[in-house]
């Protein structure tokens, strides 16, 4: 994960005409905006792996239905059967 470098964005903060303290209170705002945001990210593993149980999940439920269908045409065959 990138850091900021802090010694440099103060340093080009303060050349831009920020004073320190001013400087300091904008790159502590980025570090703490970074950080809140970089910790809900998720890596690709994560994400293949959340993708890969959504999909087992899917065909399960596809299946289950698939049997359920057929167990419904059965029915529906059986009564004609007998009609």
């Amino acid at each position: 994960m990138p850091t900021l470098d802090t010694y440099t964005a103060i340093t080009k903060l303060e050349a831009a005409g920020a004073s320190e303290p001013e400087a300091r209170a904008i790159v502590a705002l980025i570090e703490e905006a970074t950080q809140v945001s970089t910790s809900e990210l998720v890596t690709r593993d994560h994400l293949d792996t959340a993708l890969a149980q959504l999909e087992s999940r899917l065909m399960r439920v596809a299946l289950a239905q698939t049997g359920l269908f057929a167990g419904l045409v059965a029915g529906i065959f059986a009564l004609f059967e007998y009609a």
